[in-house]
């Protein structure tokens, strides 16, 4: 009998005494911005080198979106997006065409950095360059 009461306060303890945390992490507030794209692809098959193009990138709760301006150098974009420490990983779901340079698209891997109103976020794939510096612009 003596034995029963410890068992039942451990299996309590275990039971209710974990806390599930279902943050998301991160996040940036829903947010609007625009500014430049920047692809400087220096290997095969593209070795386009340094391309610039006007780009809006919108951010709100865990989806982003992005449209390029007027130019076939930048994909728009859709998707989910996670922050982890100084990075932040995009999840495009849009579909391309399969003769397309994907690096183009804003999706995978970046490093970001804010301040005040700006956001930059650059990723590296090989030798090639991908940067988006950006101001919010609501």
């Amino acid at each position: 009998m003596k034995l029963k009461y410890p068992l039942l306060m451990a299996a309590a303890i275990i039971l209710f005494g974990c806390n599930k945390n279902n943050s998301t992490g991160p996040t940036l507030p829903a947010t609007k911005y625009s500014g430049r794209f920047i692809a400087d692809e220096k290997s095969d098959p593209f070795s386009t080198g340094p391309i610039t193009n006007a780009i809006t990138v919108t951010f709100n709760g865990s989806r982003y979106s992005s449209a390029a301006e007027g130019s076939p150098f930048a994909a728009d974009a859709r998707g989910s997006f996670k922050i982890s420490g100084n990075t932040i990983q995009l999840v495009d779901s849009l579909a391309h065409p399969a003769n397309f340079d994907f690096g183009l698209v804003l999706s995978g891997t970046y490093s970001y950095s804010t301040k005040s109103d700006s956001l930059v976020m650059i990723k590296t794939a090989g030798q090639n360059t991908y940067t988006y510096k950006l101001k919010k612009i609501n």
